[in-house]
């Protein structure tokens, strides 16, 4: 497989930086650093296209050929793959050809030894609401930003808004709510909801009526993590 791939491990000084962060994200699942991920053998890891367009940073585990990976969410057990060129052999995401359960900022990529989740070789635009990571350019007027409530998250969203006509409007075309997450004292845009299925990221979002602080959200429901 013709593709160029580079690994980055994140070594940042967390304490200093941005204080204690909870490790929430499993194997392949996006992260900015080492601490986020909740797997003992993964780390932050940097993958970039072969066009060099777009890189997204997940959790992942070093693997020699033979070893098994971590599993993803879904309990899909990953494949370890060693690309030419004598980079180091990584665990990813298995998928099968037009999945749709890889990570934000992946796609199913055919490989030798199978189908791997892997950022596209294109740039992407990330939808309003939807997950991100580095690299990846959000849509118009919203931008990649960590949203937490009890545990935290990357989402093409507006921040410091002042009113809900300051928020994009979600992929059903209804526009999202401007409220104060865990003790935030600026306004961020989250999407509205009926139930978790309608959330652009169930995957790691829940459809709530309060937040982790007990404030009570506009009706019938926000998207948060």
């Amino acid at each position: 497989m013709n593709m160029r791939f580079f690994i980055g491990v994140a070594a940042v000084a967390l304490g200093v930086l941005t204080g204690c962060r909870a490790s929430t994200a499993l194997s392949y699942e996006t992260c900015l650093y080492d601490s986020d991920c909740r797997v003992a053998t993964d780390r932050c890891v940097t993958f970039a296209s072969a066009s060099g367009h777009t890189s997204v940073r997940l959790c992942s585990s070093a693997c020699s050929t033979g070893t098994q990976c971590p599993s993803d969410r879904y309990g899909g057990v990953g494949t370890c793959v060693a690309f030419p060129g004598g980079v180091p052999t990584q665990c990813y995401q298995t998928c099968t050809a037009g999945s749709s359960l890889c990570e934000y900022g992946t796609v199913c990529t055919a490989e030798s030894g199978g189908s791997i989740c892997f950022p596209p070789a294109g740039s992407t635009t990330v939808a309003a609401y939807a997950g991100c990571a580095g690299g990846m350019t959000c849509q118009s007027g919203t931008f990649c930003t960590a949203v937490k409530d009890a545990t935290t998250i990357d989402l093409c969203t507006v921040t410091h808004c002042s009113t809900d006509n300051d928020c994009p409007y979600d992929v059903r075309g209804g526009r999202g709510a401007c409220v104060s997450l865990d003790g935030d004292s600026f306004g961020t845009c989250v999407e509205r909801c009926t139930r978790t299925s309608d959330c652009t990221y169930p995957t790691v979002e829940r459809c709530t009526t309060v937040t982790h602080n007990g404030v009570t959200l506009p009706p019938p429901g926000l998207c948060l993590p």
